[in-house]
């Protein structure tokens, strides 16, 4: 059961996961809109030769901001409200180690009027099932007092979209080299009828983004 992220009046309550360990366990692809690639690196692997648990919210972060600064308007540095996180969770099901790459897909399980609960699910390529699913809830508040703010219009519209998967159509970043840079692309299945094979995937070419810069960014 999940908690409402906003009390009556105002007041903002500490969120807790929204399914039990055993749903989350059985995520597929499907629950996801928007998918980011992740190309794991040396440094990720821990003394135990997995992906530290640590590493996991690095790539939750990673996500959820892209997402942010492509789809909802934030510029972290200038925006005049932005994101904090009240909390946070993750359950591991399966490690992850370098060289692997990996998927990263974001669902909005939880929107509010100044608050959003994300779910990210870690996905082995190929694997159908998550190897991991977190999350945390963002408050969004005034950039320089810090106080809880209404939600702008911008960030609901493009939140919204990812509170379920819109059917036949996937949003995903594909990326090259090492850590997050590539090309974003819109998949989405070809009509039943039509030119294109029913049930087969086509890609869409949209626009070129430097993730790394993306990256940079949020790190100032």
């Amino acid at each position: 059961m999940l908690l409402p992220p906003e009390a009556p009046g105002g007041t903002v309550t500490t969120p807790i996961m929204s399914d039990s360990t055993s749903e989350l366990k059985k995520r597929t692809r499907t629950d996801y809109p928007y998918f980011l690639e992740y190309r794991t690196r040396w440094s990720d692997n821990d003394q135990y030769s997995h992906m530290n648990n640590s590493v996991y919210y690095h790539l939750f972060d990673s996500i959820v901001n892209t997402y942010l600064i492509e789809h909802c308007g934030l510029v972290p540095t200038n925006s005049p409200q932005i994101g904090l996180v009240v909390s946070s969770f993750c359950q591991y099901f399966a490690p992850a180690a370098f060289p692997e790459v990996l998927d990263l897909g974001l669902r909005v399980s939880k929107l509010g009027g100044r608050s959003v609960t994300y779910e990210i699910g870690v996905f082995k390529q190929a694997a159908e099932n998550p190897g991991a699913v977190g999350g945390y809830t963002h408050v969004f508040v005034d950039s320089k007092s810090r106080k809880s703010v209404q939600m702008d219009g911008r960030k609901k519209e493009g939140l919204e979209k990812l509170m379920s998967r819109p059917k036949g159509k996937l949003m995903m970043v594909r990326l090259a080299g090492q850590g997050f840079h590539g090309e974003m692309a819109e998949w989405s299945k070809a009509p039943e009828s039509g030119s294109g094979p029913p049930g087969r995937e086509f890609e869409s070419r949209s626009r070129q983004t430097n993730l790394f810069a993306v990256q940079d960014r949020l790190a100032e």
